[in-house]
């Protein structure tokens, strides 16, 4: 119990260090907002409900824009 936590928290710390201005993800309002993640208005993730596209941001700047994932996430030849 409590590894998802441990590898948000280890996550968001080599992000910061990298210096990445944010992360985003889609995911579960209800798990994330705990780290800081919160719905991210200003992005679009075609064919995912907007409450579930969440971003965190790490330097003072919310993100805006359309997400476009890997083709390697692509799950429409499954």
């Amino acid at each position: 119990r409590g590894i998802g936590s441990a590898l948000v928290r280890e996550s968001l710390r080599r992000m910061r260090n990298a210096g990445a201005s944010g992360i985003v993800l889609v995911g579960d309002p209800g798990f994330y907002a705990r780290f800081g993640f919160g719905n991210a208005r200003g992005l679009v993730y075609q064919d995912v409900p907007d409450r579930y596209v969440l971003a965190a941001d790490l330097a003072g700047s919310s993100p805006t824009g359309r997400i476009i994932a890997h083709t390697a996430f692509d799950v429409s030849d499954i």
